[in-house]
């Protein structure tokens, strides 16, 4: 029998809440039965079309920066679970992007976001989802919302 794996997954971005999306995500997933993280980054496609090159510069480092938060995430994750992280990197736009991955991978279980705890907003995930502009097509998954702010001991507490 294949082994039946609950995938946990957390949206690289450039925001300090991921990272505490990414902790929260290692703690369930290390006291659920076959937790794993999944991590995706999207590369949202840039606009700078006047030049090639430049825009080939902007992409590469574009992906530099992605590759490294993912690795940074995938540390976070590293430091609670013994099972690497798994890191998608995908190019478009964050919500066609994940929903799509959401439809490929059934073991995705859970879609854990962190959110802003400042004052203009959970941030554009966390404000879509809310507003329902996040559907997921045919399937149908929890989304964990949790305050960016958490520190090491909510967190432990929580998860």
């Amino acid at each position: 029998m294949a082994e039946l794996v609950r995938k946990y997954l957390v949206v690289a971005d450039d925001t300090p809440e991921c990272r505490v999306a990414a902790h929260v995500a290692a703690r369930r997933a290390k006291h659920s039965d076959k937790g794993r993280v999944l991590i995706i980054a999207v590369i949202e496609p840039t606009h700078f079309h006047h030049w090639l090159g430049v825009n080939d510069d902007i992409n590469r480092e574009q992906r530099e920066h992605y590759e490294a938060l993912a690795q940074e995430l995938a540390d976070i994750v590293s430091s609670e679970i013994d099972h690497p992280a798994e890191i998608v990197f995908r190019e478009g736009e964050v919500r066609p992007c994940v929903r799509a991955l959401i439809e490929e991978d059934p073991e995705i279980k859970v879609l854990v976001l962190g959110a802003d705890p400042g004052r203009k907003g959970p941030g554009p995930l966390v404000s879509l989802v809310s507003r329902g502009g996040f559907a997921f097509g045919e399937r149908h998954i929890p989304v964990l919302i949790v305050p960016g702010d958490l520190t090491a001991e909510a967190i432990r507490d929580l998860a």
